[in-house]
């Protein structure tokens, strides 16, 4: 007879193979899923940060346009009605949170003090 035969573990082998290929796949893909998860994640993260940034400036930039637009015309006069307003800008402001505020503020205070601006 001039048959061949193929050993069983043969047959196994190659019946398996095509499982473990579609298995090694799937979990490839899973890996590059998570990875592309975590990476539009960090993506969104950033842009929610910068966006918090951002508002938090202009806030910011909006306080400052404030306390220079009263403290222009402020007189120091503790009877002054203008002097809750300024006390509002300042405190939007928040000059501890601010490097070099502080020292912006206590000039701008003692410049008005120094002076009377009409």
């Amino acid at each position: 007879m001039g048959g061949s035969t193929v050993p069983v573990w043969v047959a196994l082998v190659l019946g398996v193979s095509s499982s473990v290929v579609a298995l090694a796949a799937i979990a490839a893909a899973e890996v590059g899923d998570c990875r592309r998860l975590k990476h539009e994640r960090e993506m969104q993260l950033g842009e929610i940060e910068e966006q918090r940034w951002s508002s938090l400036r202009d806030e910011r930039i909006r306080a400052y346009s404030a306390l220079t637009r009263l403290t222009k015309r402020m007189d120091v006069d503790t009877r002054n009605p203008t002097l809750p307003a300024v006390a509002e800008a300042h405190s939007e402001v928040d000059p501890d949170r601010e490097p070099g505020a502080k020292r912006g503020c206590r000039s701008v205070v003692s410049d008005v003090g120094s002076r009377v601006v009409a």
